[in-house]
């Protein structure tokens, strides 16, 4: 494994350090479970943003909720759960 040296602002290594012992963790598996979920989620929205980006180039449309529930006469309240 491969060792980084990252710079933080102090607040931020004190919450780091309460979040750590609450989790009973230590701070580097925080910190890299933190930067691989960071990472994965910021390349979740490349490949979607980037799929969608050719859905309209194809000339495709999509449609919103709002418009849906419009186009089937449902509403809001319908969709509410007792």
């Amino acid at each position: 494994m491969d060792t980084i040296t990252v710079k933080i602002p102090t607040e931020l290594n004190n919450l780091l350090t309460k979040i750590s012992k609450q989790e009973d963790r230590s701070k580097s598996s925080m910190i890299r479970i933190a930067l691989q979920e960071y990472l994965e989620d910021l390349y979740d929205a490349k490949i979607g943003e980037e799929a969608y980006n050719r859905w309209l180039k194809n000339g495709k449309k999509s449609v919103s909720f709002k418009e849906i529930l419009k186009e089937n006469n449902i509403t809001l309240e319908d969709l509410k759960e007792d």
